[in-house]
């Protein structure tokens, strides 16, 4: 499935995620955006600098279906600040330690195997059926995730089924085999601003 291929997460996309955020603790009303409102899937993610120097994950979500790029941007961004139930939700002090990601999904393809994806490159989609709960689950992780830490095909897939299934009981090794058929690998192209000039 092939979205907005022209399409680049850009800067000023970012700066709308921040105006939101902000506006939210303001109370304010945040101006509509001057870029232009297309259609096409996303995720904003909100990233920490830690006392060390890095920067450690605050809050990640998005949509894997085609919305308007201005209200998704909104939403978004005050969802995975305020809603991931990873994490507490952001603070107001904390917006000047923080650095927004808007990935801009290109396009979705079927997986071969579970192996037909390239570290780096693919991000992935898995479904999978959770025996624990006896229901469908679906996980997704961005291209960068699985180089940022590290991790073989394998271990993508392990912790992309951990991150849905967190009480896992099971180890997934030969059984992944059986979700080649529904597993995706997508695209993006994303843009990174720290809190800086707002």
């Amino acid at each position: 499935m092939q979205f907005q291929q022209k399409l680049l997460a850009r800067s000023d996309h970012v700066a709308y995620c921040f105006e939101s955020l902000l506006a939210h603790f303001s109370g304010e009303t945040v101006e509509p955006p001057a870029f232009e409102d297309v259609s096409c899937p996303l995720f904003v993610t909100w990233n920490k600098l830690s006392r060390r120097g890095t920067y450690r994950l605050r809050g990640c979500i998005g949509t894997l279906e085609a919305k308007q790029l201005h209200q998704a941007l909104r939403d978004y961004a005050l969802t995975s600040a305020l809603g991931d139930r990873r994490f507490a939700p952001v603070e107001q002090t904390e917006i000047a330690s923080l650095k927004c990601t808007v990935s801009l999904l290109r396009c979705f393809q079927q997986a071969a195997t579970w192996l037909d994806w390239t570290i780096g490159q693919h991000g992935l989609i898995i479904e999978f059926m959770d025996p624990l709960a006896a229901c469908k689950r679906t996980a997704t992780f961005l291209p960068e995730i699985p180089q940022q830490e590290g991790w073989s095909q394998q271990q993508t897939i392990d912790s992309l089924i951990s991150k849905q299934v967190m009480a896992a009981t099971f180890l997934i090794h030969e059984p992944v085999k059986a979700f080649a058929s529904m597993a995706k690998s997508l695209r993006t192209k994303q843009v990174s601003v720290g809190c800086g000039p707002y």
